[in-house]
């Protein structure tokens, strides 16, 4: 079985799967989270089934994730050896993302991680010697990848981009019919919640109220929509028509490059879905939208497992947590693949790198 934390990663493997769905984690993971499979349940035998998992980025995930992973083996396999007998194989690099912890400190972030897990005494570690990412002839770009990662490097790099005007294409605009469940009409709470209000909200795990598209216009999936089709959070595509209900598009990410699909009611998913958030303001918000959102530029974050033949990274302002400078260097396989932007504000043309180096030590 082959799995990773994201879906975006999943795509890359092959009949790769997440570990939520292989596992039944729940959304949000905490200490005394549980797997929802049951034990007699076709998922159940699916797991007791297979004899070796691997799964790939797995320094991103939360260490709960590793331990509901030991917990629900055991029980399924009736078997008190770590991960019930089953054979466990971890892929990913330590120098990328930590487990994400909103206002975590670095405490916090560094004791989240799978190091940390009483699992991890388990396990027989080995390291990979060979950037397979990098081209064979670009040793010093692989070296000076290395050393930012391990938090050794001190250099600037001011290149700029080179600026391409693109002809602008017809624009539609697509707006969201949104809504709330469990809002008590209390006093005035019912003036705040007209749709005009719902209208202006914006969370980032929701797609604007608006949407403005145009043919070969870059969009992102914002959720995992169908992990087989390479259709997941963070798979890019690019419009090819728009109609009234209806998005044809390319897909620009994973296996599946270069393959048109249709986003609708009969084949993928509705012409728009209803999205929920939760726990963001005091009542569940509903949009019903297309799960997309423009991204000419895309974070840090989501670049990760993905590789580019060219990219352009704004520093504009400064990355913010460990592994992510890491990251956007390393998506490419060479020096000449590469533009950095860092404005003109900046004087010494320097950017901050945040290693945490204690990560290494264990």
């Amino acid at each position: 079985c082959t799995m990773a934390f994201t879906g975006i990663a999943a795509t890359l493997l092959p009949a790769g799967k997440t570990v939520h769905k292989t596992f039944g984690l729940p959304v949000p993971l905490f200490a005394d989270s549980s797997s929802n499979i049951k034990i007699q349940s076709k998922e159940a035998q699916y797991l007791k089934q297979t004899d070796i998992f691997i799964w790939d980025e797995a320094p991103m995930a939360p260490r709960y994730a590793l331990e509901i992973m030991d917990r629900t083996l055991r029980d399924i396999m009736n078997n008190e050896l770590p991960f019930g007998g089953k054979i466990i194989i971890l892929g990913g690099d330590f120098r990328q993302l930590l487990p994400i912890k909103i206002h975590g400190t670095r405490c916090e972030i560094v004791n989240l991680s799978i190091k940390f897990s009483y699992t991890w005494k388990h396990f027989v570690r080995f390291s990979l010697t060979e950037n397979m990412r990098v081209l064979p002839e670009e040793t010093e770009f692989a070296k000076f990848l290395l050393d930012m990662g391990d938090g050794l490097l001190n250099d600037s790099n001011n290149n700029s981009f080179q600026h391409v005007v693109l002809h602008i294409s017809e624009e539609r605009i697509y707006t969201s019919t949104d809504s709330t469940e469990n809002c008590c009409d209390n006093g005035n709470i019912g003036e705040v919640l007209l749709p005009e209000y719902l209208n202006t909200l914006s969370p980032s795990s929701l797609p604007p109220y608006e949407l403005r598209l145009r043919p070969n216009c870059i969009v992102m999936l914002i959720r995992n929509l169908s992990i087989n089709e390479d259709l997941c959070n963070g798979t890019r595509l690019m419009i090819i028509e728009l109609a009234d209900h209806l998005l044809k598009c390319e897909i620009l990410t994973g296996d599946k490059i270069g393959d048109i699909i249709f986003l609708n009611r009969d084949i993928i998913f509705l012409n728009r879905i209803t999205l929920y958030c939760k726990n963001v303001y005091p009542f569940t918000f509903k949009r019903r939208q297309f799960p997309i959102k423009l991204t000419f530029a895309m974070i840090i974050n989501k670049s990760q497992g993905q590789t580019f033949d060219r990219i352009g990274i704004d520093l504009r302002k400064d990355v913010f947590n460990h592994g992510q400078l890491y990251i956007a260097f390393s998506r490419v396989r060479a020096w000449e693949e590469l533009k950095i932007y860092l404005g003109s504000h900046r004087n010494n043309k320097q950017v901050k790198n945040y290693v945490y180096k204690e990560i290494y030590d264990i």
